[in-house]
């Protein structure tokens, strides 16, 4: 069986590096290839500072942090066009930022895992791009059928979630 790739957005990153737990253990311990834009060791350098203020913790341990989960991720340069186009028009409907992670996602035909409600529910209205949490991933390292992902996320994600919410 090939292994699974997965792109990973900044706020899985984030969440590896602030604490142990389900996410970090995942990063490490997992059959699969994860890939991630350029953009994404920016965008969590620049709120390393910010995080450990927050958290209480020394920058340089959280920076030390990254740099292994660095190690552990293949980092993928350049997003190709005509992904990069398709993407950006995605992302201007929510987060503009989001853009690289979804041109990877399309390019290499991967799911983004993501904290990003926003993100998740417009791949489940739009179904031009999957976005999953963790407990998706998990299921899709079960090798659940996307048919039961899909559920579970619109369960949790989908119209009724937000009527809930309204």
């Amino acid at each position: 069986m090939r292994p699974q790739k997965i792109t990973i957005d900044t706020n899985k990153i984030l969440a590896a590096v602030l604490k142990p737990g389900k996410v970090r253990e995942r990063l490490f311990n997992t059959p699969t290839i994860i890939i991630t834009p350029k953009h994404a060791w920016q965008e969590a350098s620049k709120h390393i500072e910010r995080l450990a203020a927050r958290k209480g913790v020394e920058k340089d341990k959280l920076k030390e942090i990254l740099e292994e989960i660095k190690r552990e991720i293949i980092v993928e340069l350049d997003p190709k066009q005509p992904y990069i186009t398709t993407a950006k028009g995605i992302a201007s409907r929510f987060d503009p930022d989001d853009w690289p992670f979804i041109a990877l996602a399309l390019q290499h035909n991967t799911p983004i895992w993501t904290n990003d409600s926003e993100l998740i529910r417009d791949s489940l209205k739009t179904e031009k791009y999957k976005a999953i949490d963790t407990q998706a991933l998990e299921m899709l390292l079960e090798g659940k059928p996307w048919n039961k992902i899909e559920k579970y996320l619109k369960e949790k994600y989908g119209e009724r979630r937000k009527t809930q919410q309204a």
